[in-house]
């Protein structure tokens, strides 16, 4: 990307004319809602659904393509400065777009400037304060605009822009004992996620209760079901659902994110009530874990998130206490814990994670409003869930 943030204009041709004006940009992605991201390399030819991309049109930028993509050295994307975007307008139409490409071929060669001229101009078109995009799954759609423009299906291996992403094999784990009752709730939350179509979900279950495996079967989101069977306990410790709950989520993260290969875990206990938007909300910011190392995790629960401290539904927060409740790590973090996670945490897994040598100095970012919300007053921990009901929590998505 070009910047870190997208253009939003008054039509398709504005887009493509900040594209021209622009020597370092040598494409564009339009997204379903409207967004122009401007690019500065070509990374990858993959389909993606929903993105309709076009190349700029030119024997060295064609020709320089050509050469990386015959290496197999396709460049990596660096991420530039962040500036500003402003309010999103209603997507262009195919043939709208496609026109307007058309007609944005010929200034190319002539309308040319430097990055810097490029980003002082955005800064001063656009006003207005940071909106993180909705994302809308649509079938990939290719322009087809003669020898001016070639397009191209275009997917980055991690980029800010949320119709893109930073996720390239995202799973969800529903973590489940014995509650079928609460598993279905969960999965019927699960299996209507915005974006769901884009995780692969699992259901992690340590029971070996036959209702638990039924229950699953039941929602076509499910891929696998995968069982863990807990050892013969060797003390009373052992026996204690403290214990058992620390293996089995260490079981399912080692299933999905090493055996299994997946670049990210979303870890989702099936007593949780989930906001339509929860997948959403990981995928817009799995790029922050990427870029900023002073990250970790993230979580969709915000334990200072009363309604008096929380109404802004597009805000996010860091923390630097281990918040849980719905909640992502990478395969990278993954492979730093899994040798030394507790084999007795008597405590529980959740506080060892809170221990500042876990951590090491590092946050997890959270949303101001929350994306979960504890709603079982039967589990190993919650006797009453009433604290947990004067929390803020997202309906609406």
């Amino acid at each position: 990307d070009l910047w870190d943030t997208p253009l939003t204009t008054q039509s398709s041709s504005e887009c493509c004319e900040r594209c021209a004006q622009l020597a370092s940009c040598i494409a564009l992605t339009l997204t379903p809602d409207g967004f122009c991201w401007l690019k500065r390399k070509i990374v990858s030819r993959r389909s993606h659904r929903g993105l309709v991309s076009a190349i700029k049109s030119g024997a060295s930028v064609v020709a320089s393509i050509a050469a990386r993509e015959a290496s197999g050295k396709l460049e990596a994307i660096s991420e530039p400065e962040t500036v500003l975007a402003t309010k999103p307008l209603a997507a262009a139409s195919v043939t709208e777009v496609g026109s307007s490409l058309a007609r944005a071929v010929a200034p190319l060669a002539r309308r040319a400037s430097t990055d810097e001229r490029g980003l002082s101009e955005y800064k001063r078109l656009q006003n207005g304060s940071y909106i993180q995009p909705a994302v809308t799954a649509i079938s990939s759609t290719s322009l087809a605009l003669g020898s001016k423009i070639r397009t191209v299906n275009q997917s980055v291996t991690c980029s800010r822009d949320p119709a893109i992403g930073c996720m390239p094999s995202p799973a969800v784990v529903v973590m489940s004992h014995a509650r079928a009752d609460m598993l279905r709730r969960s999965l019927n939350l699960v299996c209507t996620q915005q974006l769901v179509s884009r995780f692969t979900v699992y259901v992690s279950e340590d029971s070996g209760d036959a209702a638990i495996g039924n229950t699953a079967r039941e929602f076509g989101c499910v891929a696998e079901v995968l069982m863990y069977r807990h050892q013969r306990p060797l003390g009373t410790f052992e026996s204690s659902g403290l214990f058992q709950i620390s293996n089995h989520f260490k079981g399912a993260l080692e299933a999905v994110l090493t055996t299994r290969g997946h670049s990210h875990a979303i870890m989702i206990e099936d007593d949780l009530l989930l906001s339509p938007d929860l997948l959403l909300f990981f995928w817009s910011v799995a790029w922050l874990l990427q870029k900023d190392p002073t990250l970790w995790c993230a979580s969709a629960w915000n334990d200072q998130g009363f309604p008096h401290f929380s109404s802004n539904t597009s805000r996010i927060k860091r923390t630097d206490y281990f918040p849980g409740l719905g909640w992502m790590v990478t395969a990278d973090t993954w492979r730093e814990l899994r040798d030394l996670w507790p084999r007795r945490a008597t405590t529980g897994w959740d506080h060892w994670m809170r221990l500042s040598s876990v951590a090491r100095g590092r946050e997890c970012v959270h949303p101001e409003i929350n994306r979960s919300r504890h709603a079982n007053p039967r589990g190993t921990n919650v006797k009453d869930n009433s604290p947990f009901e004067r929390f803020s929590f997202e309906r609406g998505g």
